[in-house]
C-alpha cells in the first residue's frame, strides 16, 4: 500500500509541474531542462511493447433518414457508424512515471533554493 501512495503522491506531484512547466518561466524552464537531463541519465527510458484495445469509427451500411419541408419530403442516405475494437501494439516507456516524478521533484527543489519559490517565480 505504500508504494501506491507514494506513486500518487509523485503523481500528484508530476501533474501539478507539468501545469507550471507549460506557461513556466525562463528560470523554470532552464531549471527543469538540467533536472531532465540527469534524472534521464539516472533513469533511463526502458521501453516495452504492450498490446492494448483501441476503438475506431467505422460505417456499417446506411439508414435513410427523411424530413418533411414545404416542397415535400426530402430523403437523404446517412453512413451509419459504429464503434469497432481492435488490438495494437504500443511502446510505452515503464520508466517515465518514476522519472517525471524525479524531475519534477528536482525542479521544484532547484527553484526553491534558487529563487526562493518553487516555480521559479521571480520576485521583483
Amino acid at each position: 500500500m505504500e508504494g501506491v501512495v507514494r506513486f500518487g503522491t509523485f503523481a500528484a506531484l508530476a501533474v501539478t509541474m507539468g501545469a507550471l512547466s507549460a506557461c513556466g518561466t525562463p528560470e523554470y524552464r532552464a531549471e527543469k531542462a538540467a533536472c531532465e537531463a540527469e534524472w534521464t541519465r539516472r533513469i533511463p527510458p526502458r521501453i516495452v511493447e504492450k498490446v492494448v484495445t483501441r476503438t475506431r469509427v467505422v460505417p456499417m451500411g446506411e439508414e435513410l433518414v427523411c424530413n418533411r419541408t414545404a416542397a415535400g419530403v426530402q430523403c437523404v442516405r446517412k453512413p451509419v457508424m459504429v464503434e469497432e475494437p481492435y488490438e495494437a501494439v504500443e511502446a510505452i516507456d515503464i520508466n517515465k512515471p518514476r522519472r517525471d516524478a524525479e524531475i519534477a521533484r528536482c525542479t521544484a527543489e532547484r527553484c526553491t533554493r534558487r529563487y526562493g519559490d518553487p516555480a521559479c517565480r521571480v520576485k521583483g
